[in-house]
């Protein structure tokens, strides 16, 4: 199992950083258009070989669409018709069981697939070029100045802490060799009761720097909610999220309120959260300083709600 974690800087650390608190107060609904000029809705097409479970990542490159299920890395156009899959499910080259996270380098026009311990590389023209297995699991990769992180979970017997989590960021060059690694945290867990989410996007961009978010979600860890700016391998505290609403353990030992994602685009600061059960989207207008905390997510055009999730945060392209 997959276990989420956070840390806590040091306390000194924590009061000096800049500090967005979310309201108690849900806000009335709030459609897309009222936000953005522009929404652009894509049907994908589905038939016999273009079945998608739960959209866990979408990636846009060269007009296309990469779409991530979990088990498959299926290819649209920008039209939404299906075009083909990513490689193929088994054991062999180039193929994968379960999809674990995808990449794509802008500059290198390399395409990134993980699953399990075992990283696939294909070409802009979706050939195989390379994989590599590692003796780590590789639940999330991302390329980054233009290169290959690696954010990885271990379970460890401490003989003085017990069970703890502890997090790697792994720094991978172009030979896919790791080249730099840094422990980033270490959590106490009781391994029994622990989860998972679906939804990864620990690394997110502005136009100037890359940032870095991995939720705590273990029972009874009580953590702050810190957005960190990447340096290479080390993380730096950039900004506090803190919840008005006091937290608390509900009936099965969980935190509520309970951060799930925070991304950080050139205009916003995007926070997803539960609370008492229900799914929150908490969107932050970094130059207005302008808020919305709403209860199920935006309203789409038929008033459904909806949860934004990075496509470009540079841009401030998000996908739902």
């Amino acid at each position: 199992m997959t276990i989420l974690i956070s840390s806590c800087p040091s306390p000194s650390t924590v009061k000096e950083l800049p500090t967005i608190v979310i309201p108690e107060n849900i806000d009335s609904d709030l459609y897309l258009t009222d936000l953005t000029r522009s929404v652009q809705r894509v049907q994908l097409e589905t038939n016999e070989t273009a079945l998608l479970g739960i959209i866990k990542d979408v990636k846009y490159y060269n007009k296309k669409f990469y779409v991530n299920d979990g088990v498959q890395v299926l290819v649209f156009n920008d039209k939404g018709d299906f075009l083909f899959k990513l490689g193929n499910q088994g054991d062999g080259p180039g193929e994968y069981g379960v999809v674990y996270s995808m990449a794509i380098d802008f500059d290198s026009n390399l395409i990134y697939i993980s699953s399990a311990r075992k990283l696939i590389v294909f070409s802009q023209d979706h050939e195989l070029i390379e994989e590599r297995r590692y003796p780590m699991l590789l639940p999330y990769i991302n390329v980054i100045d233009k290169n290959i992180l690696i954010i990885s979970d271990e379970i460890v017997e401490d003989s003085e802490l017990g069970i703890t989590n502890n997090t790697t960021l792994y720094k991978l060059g172009h030979d896919l060799i790791v080249n730099d690694s840094s422990m980033i945290r270490k959590v106490i867990i009781d391994e029994n009761k622990s989860t998972g989410y679906n939804f990864k996007f620990y690394i997110s961009s502005d136009e100037f720097e890359n940032y870095f978010y991995k939720p705590v979600l273990t029972q009874e860890s009580i953590f702050p909610d810190t957005l960190y700016q990447i340096e290479g391998v080390t993380m730096t505290p950039y900004k506090k999220i803190v919840f008005e609403k006091s937290k608390k353990l509900d009936l099965d030992g969980y935190i509520t309120p309970l951060m799930l994602n925070i991304s950080n685009s050139s205009s916003y600061i995007v926070c997803e959260y539960m609370q008492d059960a229900e799914r929150m989207l908490f969107l932050y207008e970094k130059s207005t300083s302008k808020y919305y905390n709403l209860k199920n997510g935006i309203l789409d055009k038929d008033g459904i709600p909806i949860m934004i999730r990075p496509l470009d945060s540079k841009n401030n392209i998000f996908y739902y």
